[in-house]
């Protein structure tokens, strides 16, 4: 009798206990490896998900995110009344990643990370996988299943609670036939909160300055199991939350909210945040997040500048003497790609046979242009047809193999839609399969893929030069916002911005000559596709002609000497033992600049400027490690420790 008593008491405190659980709010905690950033994990009364960030500041923790809401909404998977069923061990990791491309290599990759687990009545399990860097933190939801279920998400309730502060944000625009949704210039410094110009919502990367602290929120290692996501545009309170992508884009083709199948995981929420905006820009997290490579053969794969004539003249493509130029523009300048851009395809067989016989014969490789629709776009540029359906997709792989192209540009995506990045990874993993590198134009935004598939050298998601044709409004934006991409869109990832044009387009440069040098050091891309005409390039000063014949497009080591965004950016990139110092000012007037280069061990330098004319001033073999100079108005410089 006394068994059966104590059994019964027993039974009894456990559900006394489970229902003071239930009651209870719950609270988890996952550390960076220096101790000062924590994510922390919050179960309320009522059985919500919540999180917050802090950094301890002389003992005090100060508030990064406020407390935020999470959750999804999936069709037939409820996820009401989640309770607590375990974590994990803290699992403290430090390696270091070798880099083919990139800010960093090779790339530090040191975080700790804790799984919480939840199980509701229905038996429905969600985990919520935290992970804190130095420079961040990041979490993603987890669903396991010993079955392959697959269910519509309706909703992500995922936000992000922003101190009051400035913003610089983008604006996610209406898909055209023409532009994706990442071509509208950022906002400048405006109060957190403020709500978007554009019903769509405000784009990744976000960033934001506190009163203590600088903040960049995007999205890492996206794969088909999920669409690309954006922000809502009302940010009431700094509130920011997770909107899926327009249910109007790739022209109504595909649902907008993403169907996963289980197993799944999120991609990773990212946080990026330090004290100074230096550790913005030089942070790296956003690939250190993904997914590692899974290519053992690498060396094909090649960073590099590539010639490209579509900038000067856009019918250049279907004009072989042109192309001919641009090959040997390459040649000349020390640069081992030329990029062939639309319609290419147009030109007679044997034509097309000869331009690729004239670029091996100067040891040039070529890149060829392609659309990537398909029925999600109606650009009518060729060629089209041969990117969306697989077994074409691979048949048009084997011909580039055989022709010895070395990699391809696809455009005009238009979409962030599950189906869509669905195309994104099987391009990606087929070209790997034929060895061909990959660029993206009219596209979305990086997502660490360039770790995962590291033959995918490069991005649009920008407004670059090529609006120079198109946009009367984009000389007076472009000074400020490049140095706002310098804060924000390259800090996610490479960038084709398609930089260095000297020479004016429909609409002139307000930039001058050595602001535009200095592109070649503050934007980072695998391949830097250089936009100018060949005669541009062949009349300037030999020290110049020699600094864009040895800039890499790959990067041992990065570091942001001083700036702030919209107004101006001093950026050092070291290869080997060669520093190149790129400085840009985005503001008109002029400003004097102070940067001490002694950290960096420079000797001496040679340092090119902007001279009266809005032609260069060179002065080689300083020795003075304080650097002092006057930038003019949309000026800028470069230095490198070598002669030239």
């Amino acid at each position: 009798m006394r068994i059966i008593y104590q059994s019964f008491l027993i039974v009894l405190l456990t559900l006394l206990l489970t229902a003071c659980q239930k009651n209870q709010s719950m609270q988890w905690q996952t550390n960076s490896p220096n101790g000062q950033l924590s994510i922390n994990l919050l179960k309320t009364k009522e059985g919500q998900l919540r999180y917050s960030v802090t950094r301890i500041n002389d003992g005090v923790p100060d508030t990064i995110i406020r407390l935020s809401p999470l959750g999804l909404e999936i069709t037939g998977y409820n996820l009401n009344g989640l309770q607590p069923e375990g974590k994990s061990e803290v699992k403290s990791i430090s390696s270091q990643i070798t880099r083919i491309h990139g800010k960093q290599n090779p790339m530090r990759d040191e975080y700790q990370e804790q799984t919480i687990n939840f199980r509701n009545a229905d038996g429905n399990r969600l985990s919520l996988i935290m992970r804190a860097y130095n420079d961040g933190v990041a979490f993603r939801y987890s669903i396991e299943s010993d079955k392959q279920d697959s269910y519509l998400v309706n909703q992500e309730i995922t936000g992000f609670a922003v101190p009051a502060g400035k913003a610089w944000l983008q604006p996610y625009d209406k898909i055209t036939m023409w532009t994706p949704a990442y071509e509208k210039p950022f906002q400048n410094g405006i109060p957190v909160g403020t709500t978007s110009p554009h019903e769509e919502g405000w784009c990744f990367p976000a960033l934001f300055e506190t009163e203590k602290h600088w903040i960049l929120i995007t999205e890492s290692d996206l794969d088909a199991n999920y669409a690309g996501n954006h922000l809502q545009p009302e940010a009431s309170n700094g509130l920011y939350r997770i909107r899926f992508p327009e249910s109007d884009e790739a022209m109504g083709l595909g649902s907008a909210e993403p169907t996963i199948t289980l197993p799944w995981q999120s991609p990773w929420r990212v946080i990026i945040t330090g004290e100074s905006a230096a550790t913005i820009v030089e942070s790296d997290m956003v690939d250190r997040l993904a997914r590692p490579s899974t290519l053992k053969d690498t060396e094909w794969i090649k960073p590099g500048i590539a010639s490209w004539s579509w900038w000067s003249d856009h019918d250049s493509p279907k004009k072989p003497k042109e192309l001919r130029a641009f090959t040997e523009l390459a040649a000349y300048m020390n640069w081992p790609y030329t990029l062939i851009d639309a319609n290419w395809n147009l030109l007679p067989e044997a034509e097309m046979q000869s331009l690729l016989q004239h670029a091996r014969d100067k040891k040039i490789g070529v890149w060829l242009w392609y659309n990537s629709g398909g029925p999600h776009n109606n650009v009518t540029e060729q060629p089209r047809d041969r990117m969306h359906i697989r077994e074409v997709r691979r048949r048009e792989f084997e011909q580039m193999r055989q022709w010895g192209v070395a990699g391809i540009k696809v455009d005009f995506w238009q979409s962030d839609k599950q189906e869509i990045i669905r195309q994104y990874i099987e391009l990606l993993e087929d070209a790997a399969n034929y060895q061909i590198m990959v660029n993206v134009h009219g596209c979305t935004i990086p997502r660490g893929w360039s770790k995962t598939y590291p033959h995918l050298m490069s991005m649009e998601s920008v407004w670059g030069a090529e609006s120079y044709s198109f946009a009367a409004n984009y000389p007076q934006e472009v000074p400020s916002q490049n140095v706002i991409f310098a804060f924000t869109r390259n800090v996610i990832g490479p960038m084709d911005y398609t930089p260095v044009t000297f020479s004016n387009q429909t609409y002139p440069h307000l930039t001058t000559n050595a602001h535009e040098l200095a592109l070649s050091v503050v934007f980072e891309s695998g391949v830097q596709h250089f936009a100018d005409r060949v005669s541009a390039y062949k009349n300037l000063p030999n020290a110049v002609k020699e600094f864009l014949m040895h800039v890499p497009t790959a990067w041992d080591e990065t570091r942001m000497l001083s700036g702030y965004p919209g107004k101006d950016i001093l950026m050092a990139r070291r290869k080997g033992s060669t520093w190149y110092i790129g400085g840009i000012n985005g503001e008109k007037t002029e400003k004097d600049i102070e940067v001490n280069l002694q950290s960096l061990g420079l000797e001496s330098f040679t340092l090119i400027t902007d001279d009266q004319q809005n032609g260069f001033q060179v002065k080689p073999s300083l020795t003075n490690p304080i650097l002092k100079l006057k930038i003019k108005p949309f000026g800028g410089f470069v230095a490198v420790n070598k002669s030239l």
